[in-house]
């Protein structure tokens, strides 16, 4: 389980264990609020990881780590210093990998493994009611080129931004979210309704290249609360299971959205099949066409999908290129980011219209998940925000 910095606890004895832990620490500080806080996060993140029996994973190294409104990077790397030295945590080293610039890359996480003596400690804390801090979290984050955290910048577009996204955050949470419980998947602590798993979510855009203008990337990212998989880490399969207060639910995605928009970008209305005009098997021509979208040059586009079919297809390339000559500048251009945020900004749009009436709206990038009885809605909604957003081109909806 991953380190989440403003998750909060409701529990009797959670502030007596925080102060005896607080006390404890040897190292004194002026701001003690801030540290009690701190303390407070990562103790309710240990034992919501001890319940389902995993590893908390946290990555100290300080480029890595994520700024806080309340605490800083010291002190979570004092604490956890603490707990190690104190036989209250083991740690152990670990691995992520993740993908960049079309190579797979890795970052090293901190796994912190709960041991007897704080588990003791938790005794006190059964059943814990972990929530999060709505108010005071950040909703906007910013990247720079290298993947690591940046201060975004002061600015009125982004506190309106950063506004926007509480209020949707603030209505989704209004919902009760849950998935079929099969009596064979390891639930932990996730909370059961009915035999039906529930899971809690947040969302939160994520900003790319360190520009300080916010104009790559912002997608909307989903993050769990508890112990169940969050809406986008789950499979499409999966996802069609979702209900939302006890109804099922639809999901509708744009059709072929970036190739589209880049047409429309070049003052071309595209309708036709953006995979057929290509000569090779639809799922690799789909593959490539995206990855080449997205990569930042031609030599980028072929590693990448060598990475994921171990194949090198440089003809697949070229044919892709051909196949769609009118924006064939674009391909292999590094557009795919810049295109996220203006597929962002539809997503947002139509977040806000159901904020707005009361009704749930999961995004799953560039298709949304609602309740059966609000499909219409959905579709009419997603075909007006693009038309504007795209200054009056339109995208088939599916």
């Amino acid at each position: 389980m991953k380190f989440e910095g403003y998750k909060t606890g409701e529990h009797p004895e959670l502030n007596a264990v925080v102060d005896l832990l607080v006390n404890e620490h040897s190292k004194p500080r002026r701001k003690r609020s801030q540290f009690v806080y701190a303390m407070r996060n990562v103790i309710i993140n240990l034992w919501q990881a001890d319940q389902v029996d995993e590893p908390l994973e946290i990555g100290l190294w300080k480029k890595r780590y994520k700024p806080h409104r309340w605490f800083s990077h010291s002190h979570v790397t004092s604490i956890v210093n603490f707990l190690i030295a104190n036989e209250y945590v083991t740690k152990k080293r670990g691995y992520q990998a993740h993908e960049k610039n079309g190579e797979r890359v890795g970052a090293s996480l901190t796994k912190l493994y709960v041991e007897p003596r704080l588990r003791a400690l938790f005794e006190r804390m059964y059943n814990l009611e972990v929530g999060y801090d709505y108010a005071l979290a950040p909703y906007i984050f910013l990247k720079d080129a290298s993947g690591d955290f940046l201060k975004p910048p002061i600015t009125v577009k982004r506190h309106q931004m950063e506004a926007r996204a509480r209020s949707i955050n603030e209505a989704l949470r209004l919902h009760i979210y849950t998935l079929p419980s099969p009596p064979t998947t390891h639930l932990g602590s996730a909370p059961l309704i009915d035999k039906e798993l529930r899971f809690c979510f947040f969302l939160r855009r994520i900003f790319s290249r360190g520009r300080t203008a916010l104009t790559h990337g912002g997608r909307f990212y989903s993050r769990s609360l508890n112990a169940a998989p969050h809406p986008q880490g789950m499979p499409k399969d999966l996802r069609q299971t979702i209900r939302i207060d006890a109804q099922p639910t639809v999901e509708l995605d744009f059709g072929g959205l970036h190739i589209r928009m880049l047409y429309a970008l070049n003052s071309i209305q595209f309708d036709e099949d953006p995979y057929a005009k290509i000569d090779a098997p639809r799922g690799d021509a789909k593959l490539m066409l995206l990855m080449a979208i997205n990569a930042k040059d031609r030599l980028s586009a072929l590693r990448a999908f060598r990475l994921e079919t171990k194949r090198w297809e440089p003809e697949l390339y070229d044919a892709i290129v051909a196949a769609h000559a009118p924006i064939g500048k674009c391909i292999g251009s590094d557009w795919g980011i810049r295109l996220q945020r203006l597929d962002s900004e539809i997503a947002e749009r139509v977040l806000m219209h159901f904020t707005s009436r009361h009704k749930a709206c999961i995004p799953i990038h560039d298709s949304f998940i609602v309740k059966e009885e609000d499909a219409d809605e959905l579709r009419q909604i997603m075909e007006v925000e693009y038309s504007n957003v795209m200054h009056g081109f339109t995208c088939p909806i599916k």
